[in-house]
């Protein structure tokens, strides 16, 4: 063995010699290693990693697997993160949003002005208001019987109870508005409407409980600014005796109680009653215009019922 040794390394070189050696010890300890993880019955180890498929390759290479490192430190997927598809629709969203607000301002004006030729060619404020309410029924009404819009799963004790006080107080914010306009100008009764934001605010805090926060509440000034310069008259000043007139005192009365009305149907129609009854949006108003229909028959019939034949 000596010589055979001896013979190798005068062959080899001691370099190669010594790494000859250090690969055959590594060899035999694998292979003892091997044995006896045999014998207890453990699977080999491997320090290789599995070899991937076909299919496994091809999706890993897939833009959807790709991980992107963010500023919060997360790694999120292409899927994860907003796409295209989804900006666009957030901006068909807005789109849509302004559309229906610059409509609504527009429908609001129109009004305003129609309202206020009416009344003076017929000086019955609360006989305009009631019409104006009968117009809406009779346009629901025939939806909700031919089926064209589904109807409102409601009974007459859920209507007395829960759109009972909301629709008395629609009501009244509805006729005393139309008074408003009818005893005065324009101009006074937008002023004091623009204030319904900020009495709505007083309203949910007292009422409810809320504490909006310091940047909604700054926005509403700009609002209420905005009605009040756009309805005021170039030249003309603002009569302080004239916030204690028959028109200031209906518009506050208007004010306050669509506030009311608004806080109060936040406080009970709740997103499962209005699942549960049918009451989306559009359901939601109309029921309300029904109710106040019947509540302002009332003060109609009282008032001006003789008078307006």
């Amino acid at each position: 063995l000596a010589a055979r040794l001896a013979a190798r390394l005068a062959r080899q070189g001691p370099t190669q010699f010594a790494w000859n050696a250090s690969r055959r010890s590594a060899h035999q300890s694998t292979h003892r290693t091997r044995e006896a993880l045999g014998s207890l019955g453990a699977s080999e180890p491997t320090s290789r990693a599995p070899r991937r498929t076909a299919a496994q390759e091809k999706r890993s290479r897939h833009p959807s697997t790709i991980m992107v490192q963010t500023r919060s430190g997360k790694s999120l997927t292409p899927a994860d993160a907003p796409s295209a598809a989804d900006d666009g629709a957030d901006a068909a969203r807005i789109v849509a949003l302004a559309c229906n607000l610059l409509g609504w301002y527009g429908c609001n004006a129109f009004f305003n002005v129609l309202n206020k030729e009416a009344l003076n060619r017929w000086p019955y404020p609360w006989a305009v208001a009631w019409l104006q309410l009968v117009t809406g029924v009779l346009i629901v009404a025939p939806l909700w019987a031919s089926g064209l819009r589904a109807a409102p799963r409601v009974d007459a004790a859920f209507v007395a109870k829960t759109f009972g006080p909301i629709g008395l107080l629609h009501a009244v914010g509805h006729g005393a508005q139309v008074v408003s306009f009818g005893a005065g100008s324009v101009f006074m009764a937008h002023v004091i409407k623009a204030l319904e934001p900020m009495v709505s605010v007083a309203i949910g805090v007292s009422c409810l409980g809320q504490k909006p926060s310091l940047w909604t509440n700054l926005s509403l000034v700009p609002i209420v600014g905005g009605v009040v310069f756009a309805a005021s008259k170039p030249g003309a000043g603002l009569d302080v005796a004239g916030l204690t007139s028959l028109p200031a005192r209906t518009a506050l009365t208007s004010t306050v109680s669509f506030a009311f009305a608004k806080v109060l149907a936040k406080k009970q129609m709740t997103s499962k009653i209005k699942k549960d009854r049918g009451l989306d949006a559009a359901n939601n108003y109309a029921l309300l215009t029904c109710c106040s229909c019947c509540c302002i028959f009332v003060p109609f019939l009282l008032l001006e019922g003789g008078a307006a034949k």
